[in-house]
C-alpha cells in the first residue's frame, strides 16, 4: 500500500495568450502535531515568476527580516506591490494558528495571463528567526503560458524551515517571538544569511513551550499543508477533472492525490445523495486478489433505482438483464455509449451532460470507473473510498466527521454492509460482517521479482509518457503488475 501525492492537476483549458478572469482560495492548514510549532498569518501571492522571497546563503531584504523575527507581512506586501508582474496578494487574517487549525483567503482578479504562480511566506512559532516560504518563484504554477489553470496541494515538511540568519537563535524569552513577554525588534542581531534552520535547543526554551515542535529531529514532521482551488475562470464555474478508481486498484480522490487498497471485498466508491432533484447516485465496485496486489473486477452504477453493472472482459448487466442490445443503451433516462476500441478494451460511458460523464472501462479482466468534468453542486455532500468532496477528497468515515489515513481502514469503513442492498448480479466472499480479505505477504517477494523479469521500468515508463504528470507513477505501477504496456494506451485505469 502507498500514497503518493500530486501537486497539480489540470482542470480547465483556454485560449493562450488571452487575458482571463479568476476566482479561488487559498487554505493553509498547521499539520503540526499538537504540542507542535505554531504559525503567524500566512502571506500570499499570485504573480508572473519574478517575486523571489529569499536566496539560500544570500542576506534577507528587511521585509523578510520582519516576518521572520516578528511575524510582519507589511514589509514583503509592499515590496510584491513594486515588483513588476505581481497579480494579487494578501495575508490570512487572524493571529497565530494552532496545530489542527487552518486559516485562507480568497481571491478575485482580471486581465491576467499565463504564467501565474503562487508563493507564500509565514513565521514559525516560537523563533528568533525562523521561517517557510519557497525558494523557487516558479514552484507552484497555477496558470501556464499556453493558458492550462491548476489546482495545487502540497505539505510543507520540518526539513523545509529556514533560518532568516538576522538573528540570533538564543531562545530568550523577552527576543524571541512567541514566548510570553517577548518585545518585537529585541533580538540581537546575527549578520547572517539565509540557510536551513538548526533546529531548536534540547532543554532549550522553546520546546520547553512547544514539547513536539523538534521538526527538525523527527522524520516525517509535518508544518503546513497548504491548498489552492480555482473555483472559476472568466466567469464560469469550474468543471472537475478525471476522478474515480482503477488499476491495482488506485483511489483517485477529489484533491487529485490517489492511494492504493490492496484487498478483495465489496466497496461503496461514492454515494451521492443529490445528484439530481430526482435521485442519487452511488457506485459499488468489487475487487479480487491476484498475488500481492487486487483489482476491480466489476463496477455497479446505481441510478435511483436503475443499476448498470460491468465486469471483466466487457461483460455488462443493465437492470438485471445481461448483454443487451447496445445501440440504445440508457440508464434511469442517461444515455449510454458503448465502444470496443481494442481486443482487450471496452468502454460503457454515461453522457450525464454535453461535458459531463461516468465512465466504465474494462482492460481485459480490470475494471475502471472515471467521473469527468464533473459538476460541483451534483456531488455536494458525497462520500465514500475517493474521499468527501466538500473536504476536497479527505478520507472520512460514514459519520462525515471521522478522518483516516490508512487504506485497509478507509476500506472496511466504506466495505458493503450487510443492511446494504446487494446490487451485484451474485454475492461474492468476502460478504460483510466478514472482513476484506488481504494478499497473502508472502508471495510479494517473488511477484516482484517476476515484475522486473516481465517489463522494465524503463519500458514502463516509455509506455506511460503520455498520460499526465499526476496519474503517470499509477500507469507505470499498472504496466509493471501486469506487464502489459497495451494498458498504457487504453487510458485511465
Amino acid at each position: 500500500m502507498k500514497i503518493v501525492v500530486a501537486s497539480l492537476s489540470i482542470f480547465a483549458v483556454v485560449p493562450a495568450a488571452i487575458a482571463v478572469s479568476l476566482k479561488g482560495t487559498v487554505t493553509v492548514k498547521n499539520v503540526a502535531p499538537q504540542g507542535g510549532t505554531r504559525q503567524t498569518p500566512v502571506w500570499v501571492g499570485l504573480h508572473n515568476g519574478n517575486f523571489d522571497i529569499y536566496d539560500s546563503g544570500e542576506t534577507a531584504f528587511d521585509g523578510l527580516e520582519v516576518l521572520a523575527e516578528d511575524g510582519d507581512t507589511t514589509q514583503l506586501s509592499t515590496r510584491f506591490g513594486t515588483t513588476p508582474g505581481g497579480a494579487w496578494d494578501d495575508t490570512t487574517s487572524g493571529g497565530p494558528f494552532l496545530p489542527g487549525q487552518e486559516v485562507s483567503a480568497s481571491f478575485d482578479i482580471s486581465g491576467v495571463t499565463g504564467p501565474l504562480y503562487f508563493s507564500y511566506a509565514s513565521m514559525v512559532l516560537p523563533s528568533n528567526d525562523a521561517f517557510i516560504a519557497n525558494g523557487s518563484p516558479t514552484a507552484h504554477m497555477v496558470l501556464s503560458g499556453s493558458g492550462s489553470a491548476y489546482n495545487l496541494k502540497f505539505t510543507v515538511y520540518g526539513s523545509e524551515v529556514l533560518d532568516a540568519g538576522t538573528e540570533l537563535n538564543n531562545e530568550d524569552p523577552l527576543t524571541t517571538a512567541g514566548i510570553p513577554n517577548f518585545v518585537p525588534g529585541s533580538g540581537p542581531t546575527e549578520n547572517g544569511v539565509v540557510t536551513a534552520h538548526p533546529g531548536f535547543q534540547i532543554g532549550g526554551n522553546i520546546l520547553g513551550i512547544v514539547p513536539n515542535g523538534d521538526f527538525k529531529r523527527t522524520p516525517g514532521y509535518k508544518m503546513v499543508e497548504i491548498t489552492v482551488i480555482i473555483t472559476e475562470v472568466d466567469g464560469q464555474p469550474v468543471m472537475l477533472p478525471f476522478f474515480g478508481s482503477g488499476g491495482d486498484p488506485h483511489f483517485h480522490r477529489w484533491d487529485r492525490t490517489w492511494y492504493d487498497f490492496q484487498g478483495a471485498c465489496d466497496m461503496t466508491l461514492i454515494t451521492a445523495k443529490n445528484f439530481t432533484d430526482a435521485m442519487a447516485l452511488t457506485v459499488y465496485i468489487r475487487t479480487k486478489i491476484r498475488y500481492n496486489y487486487s483489482y476491480i473486477e466489476s463496477a455497479v452504477v446505481q441510478l435511483g433505482t436503475e443499476t448498470l453493472e460491468v465486469s471483466s472482459f466487457g461483460e455488462y448487466i443493465l437492470n438485471g438483464i445481461s448483454n443487451v442490445d447496445t445501440d440504445h443503451l440508457e440508464v434511469a433516462g442517461f444515455p449510454v455509449h458503448y465502444s470496443n476500441p481494442s481486443d482487450k478494451v471496452h468502454v460503457f460511458q454515461i453522457e450525464i451532460s454535453d461535458k459531463e460523464t461516468v465512465t466504465l472501462k474494462t482492460f481485459e479482466d480490470m475494471v475502471s470507473v472515471n467521473f469527468a468534468a464533473v459538476e460541483r453542486e451534483r456531488y455536494h455532500g458525497s462520500y465514500g473510498m475517493i474521499g468527501g468532496f466538500d473536504e476536497n477528497g479527505l478520507m472520512l468515515g460514514r459519520d462525515g466527521k471521522t478522518i483516516i489515513e490508512d487504506p485497509v481502514a478507509m476500506a472496511a469503513e466504506w466495505q458493503v454492509k450487510d443492511d446494504e442492498p446487494m446490487v451485484f448480479q451474485t454475492a461474492q466472499a468476502p460478504q460483510y460482517p466478514a472482513k476484506c480479505v488481504l494478499p497473502d505477504s508472502t508471495v510479494q517477494e517473488g511477484r516482484q521479482r517476476r515484475l522486473g523479469e516481465s517489463l522494465a521500468i524503463e519500458a514502463a515508463e516509455k509506455a506511460c509518457a503520455g498520460w499526465d504528470e499526476s496519474s503517470r507513477p499509477a500507469c507505470v505501477h499498472d504496466v509493471l503488475a501486469t506487464g502489459d504496456s497495451d494498458l498504457a494506451a487504453a487510458g485511465a485505469f
